[in-house]
């Protein structure tokens, strides 16, 4: 039998459903018009970024065997009106938390090798991404149901990031950046981090 809370939530859901199936048969100019009016409301656009490339230190190679994979590293991208927007005050503060982990000029030192990362399937980098709140919490109306919610505004721009000298883990470079930021930035700002996986280069 089910939880007696759940019971008392049984009009509402109905009510949800019947708004939900509603909103299905909706024609696909419809749909993008509920979107459109959402995302004016919310600001929520893409945020507008592009790539360039870079070099990192994996994690599961000593320093001293000078591997380098080559990779995307996020710049400022080109902003189309109602599509993205700029998120150059995040790419900016982005670069600052991840220092020399990534870097943009190529290794050219006798005996560095490079390995190009870009494309290969089942392999992803280490990657640590910064949160942006944008400003207080207001009550948006959502297109699916009618319910009003609570929604703060997000930018977030995510990196590749690699080994440096003196942190040799993921775990220590994830440590590191947070406290980088002052308790009082960490009200608006927040890093999460994605683990290297896949593809292991063996260097002999």
């Amino acid at each position: 039998m089910g939880r007696f809370s759940r019971i008392q939530q049984g009009d509402q859901l109905a009510k949800d459903k019947l708004a939900l199936d509603t909103y299905n048969k909706k024609s696909t100019a419809e749909r993008q018009a509920a979107f459109k009016a959402q995302q004016a409301l919310t600001g929520n656009l893409k945020g507008a970024v592009a790539s360039i490339e870079g070099y990192i230190r994996p994690y599961d190679i000593a320093l001293t065997k000078n591997v380098y994979l080559v990779v995307d590293l996020p710049v400022d991208g080109t902003v189309v009106a109602n599509k993205t927007q700029s998120v150059a005050d995040v790419i900016t503060k982005l670069g600052t938390l991840v220092g020399t982990r990534a870097i943009k000029t190529a290794p050219a030192t006798a005996g560095d090798i490079l390995v190009e990362t870009r494309g290969i399937r089942g392999f992803s980098p280490c990657r640590i991404t910064l949160i942006k709140k944008e400003g207080a919490p207001k009550d948006v109306t959502s297109r699916f149901t009618g319910n009003t919610y609570s929604y703060v505004k997000k930018d977030a721009v995510s990196s590749p990031i690699g080994q440096i000298t003196g942190e040799a883990s993921e775990a220590a470079a994830l440590n590191t950046i947070k406290n980088i930021l002052t308790a009082a930035e960490k009200q608006t700002w927040s890093v999460s981090m994605t683990r290297q996986k896949g593809v292991t280069v063996t260097v002999v």
